[in-house]
C-alpha cells in the first residue's frame, strides 16, 4: 500500500477520514500499529520489525511530519501519517513519493465564528441551522475562537497574529464583557467533559444551539 498522508485546519474531517482507513484495514486482515508523535529511529524500526506470523500491518503515525525536518528516509508504504495542522508547501515536496490528502475548513464556518457574540443571537442561530456544518467542527473551531477573544479582551498587545486578524479579534472581544467570555469558556469546557464521558443530555448540535441562545 502506498503511504498516505493526511493533512489540513479541518482535522475532524480529516481524522473521520483516518478511522475509515484504519477500518478498512482491518477488515483486510491487517494489524494496526499506532504512534503518536514518535521518534524517527522509533518509527523506522517499527516499519522494519515483524510479527510471529509476519502478518500484513499497518502503520498509523499521528503527529511526525509537520515536527521533522529529516523526512527522507520515513516509511513510505503500509503508512498512515496524520497531522493535526495544514504541512507548509516545503513540506509537502519532500513527500512526492507518498499520496497526500488535504482536509479544508468549510468556507462558510468563518462567517459563522465572526457573528459569535451577544445581541446577534438571532442571526447566529439561523446561519448555524442553515450552515449544515458538523456540529464537531464547529465546536472545536469554537472553542479556538473564544480562547483568542479572550487573549484579545485580557492581553491584546501580545496576540502573534497578522494585524487584520488581531483586529479582528479585538473587535469583537469587544462586543463581550470579560465575565461574559469567561462563563462561556467554562460552558464550553463542561459541554466537551460531557461529551466525551457520553454524557451530554442532549446531542452536540442541540447543545450548540442552547449555547448561542443564551450569549
Amino acid at each position: 500500500m502506498k503511504g498516505i498522508v493526511l493533512h489540513g485546519e479541518n482535522t475532524v474531517a480529516s481524522r473521520q477520514k483516518l478511522n475509515t482507513l484504519i477500518d478498512e484495514f482491518k477488515k483486510k486482515g491487517y494489524e494496526i500499529i499506532r504512534l503518536d508523535e514518535p521518534k524517527q529511529d522509533e518509527l523506522i524500526l517499527k516499519s522494519r520489525s515483524t510479527g510471529l506470523f509476519e502478518e500484513n500491518k499497518c502503520l498509523v503515525v499521528e503527529r511526525f511530519i509537520s515536527g521533522n525536518k529529516d523526512l527522507e528516509e520515513i516509511p513510505e508504504s503500509d503508512v498512515i501519517y496524520w497531522e493535526n495542522r495544514q504541512l507548509t508547501p516545503a513540506t509537502v515536496k519532500k513527500l512526492v513519493n507518498l499520496s497526500l490528502q488535504e482536509f479544508k475548513l468549510p468556507s462558510t464556518l468563518f462567517p459563522l465564528l465572526d457573528n459569535v457574540y451577544p445581541s446577534n443571537i438571532q442571526r447566529l442561530l439561523t446561519m448555524y441551522k442553515e450552515s449544515n456544518l458538523e456540529p464537531e467542527l464547529v465546536f472545536a473551531m469554537l472553542a479556538r475562537t473564544i480562547r483568542l477573544l479572550l487573549w484579545a479582551k485580557l492581553d491584546p498587545s501580545s496576540l502573534s497574529l497578522p494585524s487584520w486578524q488581531a483586529g479582528k479579534l479585538k473587535s469583537q472581544a469587544s462586543k463581550f464583557t470579560e465575565l461574559q467570555l469567561r462563563d462561556l469558556h467554562t460552558k464550553l469546557l463542561k459541554i466537551d467533559h460531557a461529551s466525551k464521558t457520553s454524557k451530554l443530555p442532549e446531542d452536540l448540535s442541540s447543545s450548540l444551539e442552547l449555547l448561542f441562545a443564551n450569549l
